[in-house]
């Protein structure tokens, strides 16, 4: 298919350039993805957003996740933190407690994914967590961490956003102190 001489980019810095096929692309790992119509978004603003979406997993070699109606990562931490900080609101909770379940809320989502259904985890993806985490904590804070996992994703079954727990897996326990 020859190239469309109408399509270009909206300005200079804009990530995503017009494919050939008429559709707003970007090529990561030596590989073209793909991001809408090029007639149907011609500033590729919608585009550009499903690219900020899918971006950290295509750039991990994972393939993105799609948005469902599914319940979301992100989901399962900002219903555990409306929770939360309608009991630091009350007074039951400690503002140094909710800005730990904040970050630990953080770290869900950029290690595993805005977008990822919680029921898409599995026991690796946890076990690859807890590596991770090893290598920048001792082991009191470890533990502290995984039990805070934990608590989001019970809480979130307990919410009904999963139809089942989560499963963890035996790579995902407390060290042993």
């Amino acid at each position: 298919m020859p190239k469309s001489n109408t399509a270009t980019k909206p300005r200079p810095d804009f990530s995503l350039f017009p494919h050939a096929t008429g559709r707003w692309a970007k090529k990561v790992r030596g590989k073209h993805h793909y991001f809408g119509s090029v007639a149907d978004d011609s500033q590729g603003q919608a585009a550009l957003n499903l690219w900020l979406d899918q971006r950290d997993n295509l750039l991990a070699g994972r393939t993105p996740n799609v948005r469902t109606e599914m319940p979301t990562v992100a989901d399962a931490c900002n219903t555990f933190l409306t929770h939360k900080k309608s009991l630091l609101a009350a007074g039951e909770l400690a503002q140094r407690t909710f800005d730990r379940y904040y970050a630990t809320c953080e770290l869900l989502t950029k290690r595993f994914g805005r977008l990822r259904p919680p029921d898409a985890l599995r026991p690796a993806d946890f076990q690859a967590l807890r590596a991770y985490m090893a290598k920048k904590w001792g082991p009191v804070a470890l533990g502290n961490e995984i039990q805070m996992i934990r608590s989001v994703f019970k809480f979130g079954h307990e919410s009904e956003l999963t139809d089942k727990p989560i499963r963890f897996g035996p790579g995902f326990k407390k060290p042993s102190l």
